[in-house]
């Protein structure tokens, strides 16, 4: 049996009140030995040294068999790079097909057949795909790490230090960008999220002040602004329903890195610093240890007063600086709701240097930051 014959073997159904065909076979595949073509090879080679012009160029002459492969083939760096930069070739390839075999791969779903794709037999392509390889691409939508924007200015060692160890929890790297389904969605430095209502408020203000948050989002411009304007709960619930964190990483990825952006995020990092210190002061603690302390917990949960009384109660009659972030980590643990776990090995590790995290106990924040037992500067 050729190649033509067993990939469309599998009859399709339709039911009335979906565009969608529906499998009602059980698949049998007979062997088949499958050879990349000299394009598939021409375009992961491109993708490689990201030379993104001939990627999509060379993409767009594989049939859907092949995209999907192709595709579904490169690392998800790779394919969210890949994406990212695909504003400049809008016009030289078939995006819409091309973005219809990148859906499929993401999500396992079929979307809605666009153009003559039912008709040529691609949405059959599709299904078959999905059909031999139902296990979506990633269970989670976290991504990047890279560092986007430069390190904020206008901070003095300490106040860097505090923020490189935040950054580094947050996103595996100093100053990272990491996007993550996390909390409705979660981007940045230092993970504005949709559950705190931080990220709606740095998307209103980067639209405000540039009007160019379609640049980014394009069709999907006006569904970002109504989610952006909903309750943080709702929003949550409607990012995590549809999946808009996988629908919208590459889109988040590219305003990380944006100027007006870096700008916007070293302005709220500059304010929290200057919270951060003054609370560190209230406290009583004296080193860049202590405010990466607080620091860490101010972005990460809030210091409502309450909470700051609660560690003041803590730390009564504690004589050594250690033994007082000890206790501050475990009472920040207490307000941390379903993250307590998670959040005392993290303040546990800044209070002691040493520790595990995340499945990791290599940890040596006293080795990579030798100054944080360092005296704060008044």
């Amino acid at each position: 049996m050729n190649r033509q014959q067993w990939l469309f073997e599998a009859p399709l159904t339709f039911s009335e009140n979906s565009i969608h065909p529906k499998l009602e076979v059980e698949w049998e595949f007979p062997e088949y030995e499958y050879i990349p073509s000299s394009v598939r090879r021409a375009f992961e080679n491109a993708v490689k040294i990201s030379d993104w012009r001939s990627a999509y160029l060379n993409l767009n002459g594989l049939n859907m068999y092949e995209m999907l492969r192709a595709l579904d083939d490169l690392p998800s760096g790779r394919l969210d790079l890949l994406w990212a930069n695909r504003l400049s070739f809008m016009s030289m390839v078939n995006m819409p097909r091309i973005d219809y075999a990148r859906t499929v791969v993401v999500t396992r779903r079929l979307p809605k057949p666009i153009g003559d794709l039912q008709k040529t037999g691609q949405v059959r392509d599709a299904a078959n795909f999905i059909a031999q390889s139902p296990r979506k691409r990633t269970p989670y939508c976290n991504v990047g790490g890279q560092v986007a924007c430069p390190p904020p200015t206008g901070l003095n060692e300490a106040e860097m230090t505090a923020l490189k160890v935040t950054t580094r929890f947050e996103n595996d790297k100093e100053f990272g960008c990491r996007v993550s389904q996390v909390d409705g969605i979660s981007m940045g430095m230092i993970q504005w999220n949709l559950a705190a209502g931080t990220l709606q408020k740095m998307l209103k203000d980067f639209e405000n002040q540039t009007g160019r948050l379609r640049d980014f989002f394009e069709a999907d411009t006006d569904k970002l602004k109504n989610l952006i304007a909903l309750p943080n709960k709702q929003a949550v619930n409607l990012a995590t329903n549809e999946r808009l964190c996988f629908r919208w990483r590459s889109q988040f990825l590219r305003l990380c890195a944006d100027p007006d952006y870096c700008r916007l995020q070293t302005q709220d990092i500059q304010a929290r610093i200057k919270t951060s210190l003054k609370i560190t002061k209230k406290l009583g603690l004296r080193t860049i240890r202590g405010l990466s302390m607080i620091f860490d917990v101010h972005t990460g949960d809030g210091i409502r007063p309450e909470k700051e009384r609660a560690f003041m109660d803590r730390i009564k009659g504690l004589s050594t600086e250690q033994e007082k972030l000890v206790a501050i980590a475990d009472e920040a643990a207490r307000w941390a709701g379903k993250w307590a776990d998670e959040r005392r090995q993290r303040r546990m590790l800044i209070a002691k240097g040493t520790g595990c995290y995340r499945g990791h106990c290599k940890w040596n924040l006293n080795q990579d930051y030798p100054n944080l037992d360092n005296l704060l500067l008044n």
